[in-house]
């Protein structure tokens, strides 16, 4: 008798990208064919690798400052949720929203990991046959790459070009 089993899909989508099994899981029944942006950096957020980015005292004022000026709001926010900081600090990154100190620390952390977590949400969404959804992850990913929301110009990606600059030139 043979007991030995081919990998699960997400086992090996896990695997390969070394992120934890409740992580691919909850991308698995999180992600609908209906998810929009809001809802794949909540999704990506809430991945258990962003369960250790440290919550500092004091720095619940800090993140509160920070959220009150992002795109996506949050519906009641704790701030001393881990995952509530990794999605401030992602958003800030696409916003382009100076973050200092331990909080600038704590975003390359994120960043780094938010690359390797949205290729395998990909993977993932890919898996599903979900086409449109799976190009807005990639899109997503590029947004993480280039530090720029969807909506902005790609001129912004040029050294020293800012807005009020592209603004000119466009």
């Amino acid at each position: 008798m043979n007991f030995l089993r081919s990998p699960l899909n997400l086992g090996m989508i896990a695997s390969y990208y070394n992120i934890s099994h409740t992580t691919i899981e909850r991308f698995s029944s999180s992600v609908t064919s209906k998810t929009k942006l809001k809802g794949l950096l909540e999704i990506l957020a809430s991945a258990s690798e962003f369960e250790q980015l440290p919550i500092r005292p004091g720095e619940e004022e800090s993140i509160k400052r920070l959220i009150n000026h992002l795109p996506f709001s949050f519906e009641n926010p704790k701030y001393t949720d881990p995952h509530v900081k990794a999605n401030a600090l992602l958003q800030a990154h696409l916003s382009r929203r100076m973050v200092v100190g331990n909080l600038a620390v704590d975003q390359r952390e994120v960043l780094l990991s938010a690359t390797r977590l949205l290729q395998a949400m990909v993977d993932v969404v890919s898996s599903n046959g979900w086409l449109s959804l799976a190009l807005l992850t990639m899109e997503v990913s590029q947004m993480v790459t280039q530090g720029l929301w969807h909506r902005n110009s790609m001129l912004l990606q040029l050294p020293h070009l800012t807005e009020e600059l592209v603004k000119k030139i466009v």
